[in-house]
């Protein structure tokens, strides 16, 4: 409280802030992080919430507490922080009544998202400011770009410094270039957790048999379970059959294909999730359901969540339902960008994929070319947050521009002769690759390295 005081308060403040992602918080952090948050315009909403972080919020509490006005500040954060949407609401400078006029003046930061290996968890970033009473400044796009393989990730400046280089560059930042009309038509897949309760295998029946129209199964554990799910004994029983269906998660595709599916018992009808009265009328899912929501109430953390509500959080299982007959599915992170079909009107997609229901099977051919073709990945990996090694690709794809698909464009009308891909081969044809990188290269900055790389493409699928 001492350093709280006006007369005390600092010139210069430096440091680390805690990294602490919303969806690692308790439930009654979240909800003081979600007041605090909107008093000072840093909630960037419910969809974003999960990916929102302490970091933030906890700078411009320090800076309304311990900084002067005049003071300045540097500051590790992560990257994000300078370019993702949700940090949208930091980077203004403005903080809203709640700050009493509290301000900020960004100056350019540090991107060091290119240094190998990283030294944190994710990837980081340095930002500068100034408290500005009245005068708020936003963080400018220009940035200084530090890249370089540093000996070991605790190495001493003078080793530290004669790896790396430093350049001035301009950030690319998600929700300011021209997004595609495809960003508001994907969706993540649920997290089907506790994993034993919603993952299943086939287990062989009893000498008296199972009733008709059940299936035997049980509880498909793994090796990934936290406590304490990974202590409790697994379910068994036969269920109707009608609600076991195949499930793909982000281990299921590959480009152009998908791999084996595993089965998962949800309580859903065609039309989506069941209540408790529907799911009653079928003795099976009901005996399931029962001992795992029993499972689910006697050791969930303190959030308060229904199991039902668990696995359908923001809709992400109802949206599903009624299950298209095409949909297009990606992979929500990874080093690249694959992308593959699904013509299953029973499967869903579970976490670590998006997905998205298409009209025609030409039209999810041509999104699979695109979102496959390297020259993709290499176009969306400055918008990507990454960790030390797999890339969070989520939405941030859609950030380039790919236009819907319309068979009136000259160049998307090749793929009602061309683009249909042979059902066998995860390989394009050379008509349709080479479509595809003259859309990329319309929508691409149009940079020198960006045409040399689009041309040596194109030249080897002529070849």
């Amino acid at each position: 409280m001492w350093l709280a005081r006006e007369a005390n308060r600092v010139d210069v403040l430096i440091g680390n802030p805690p990294w602490l992602a919303y969806r690692n918080m308790t439930a009654g952090m979240q909800a003081a992080f979600r007041r605090m948050s909107e008093e000072r315009g840093l909630w960037a909403g419910a969809e974003l919430a999960t990916q929102q972080d302490l970091a933030g919020l906890f700078v411009v509490r320090a800076c309304e507490l311990y900084v002067r006005n005049g003071g300045s500040f540097g500051l590790v954060l992560p990257n994000t922080a300078i370019d993702r949407d949700h940090y949208g609401g930091f980077r203004s400078g403005r903080y809203g009544d709640a700050t009493v006029g509290m301000a900020i003046a960004f100056s350019s930061p540090w991107d060091l998202r290119r240094i190998r290996p990283h030294f944190f968890p994710r990837a980081s970033s340095v930002v500068f400011g100034s408290r500005a009473d009245g005068r708020p400044v936003s963080m400018p796009e220009e940035a200084q770009i530090w890249a370089g393989r540093l000996p070991s990730s605790n190495a001493h400046w003078e080793q530290a410094s004669a790896a790396l280089t430093r350049t001035e560059g301009r950030l690319r930042r998600s929700g300011t270039l021209s997004r595609s009309p495809y960003a508001l038509a994907f969706s993540q897949g649920p997290n089907f957790s506790p994993h034993f309760m919603f993952n299943v295998e086939h287990q062989p029946s009893t000498t008296l048999g199972i009733p008709a129209g059940r299936t035997a199964i049980r509880s498909c554990r793994s090796i990934h379970e936290k406590r304490p799910w990974q202590l409790l004994n697994g379910l068994s029983g036969a269920v109707e059959s009608e609600f076991i269906r195949p499930s793909y998660n982000g281990d299921s595709v590959f480009p152009y294909r998908v791999g084996g599916s595993t089965l998962v018992v949800l309580p859903c009808g065609r039309n989506g999730p069941l209540s408790e009265d529907q799911i009653e009328l079928s003795p099976g899912l009901h005996q399931w359901w029962d001992r795992a929501k029993a499972l689910w109430e006697e050791n969930k953390s303190t959030d308060g969540m229904s199991l039902m509500q668990r696995i359908n959080y923001q809709s992400g299982l109802a949206k599903q339902f009624p299950i298209p007959a095409i949909k297009v599915v990606y992979n929500r992170a990874g080093m690249h960008l694959v992308a593959a079909k699904i013509a299953d009107r029973r499967a869903v997609v579970a976490n670590g994929l998006y997905w998205a229901s298409v009209r025609t099977g030409i039209e999810a051919d041509y999104l699979c070319t695109i979102l496959n073709a390297p020259i993709t990945t290499d176009l969306a990996r400055p918008l990507m947050s990454y960790g030390k090694d797999e890339r969070d690709i989520h939405k941030h794809v859609w950030e380039l521009p790919i236009p819907s698909f319309d068979e009136a464009n000259p160049c998307i009308s090749d793929y009602r002769n061309s683009a249909r891909l042979p059902s066998k081969s995860p390989r394009p044809s050379p008509s349709t690759l080479i479509c595809t990188l003259q859309l990329l290269a319309a929508i691409s900055d149009n940079s020198s390295k960006e045409r040399r790389r689009g041309e040596k493409l194109t030249t080897l699928c002529m070849s």
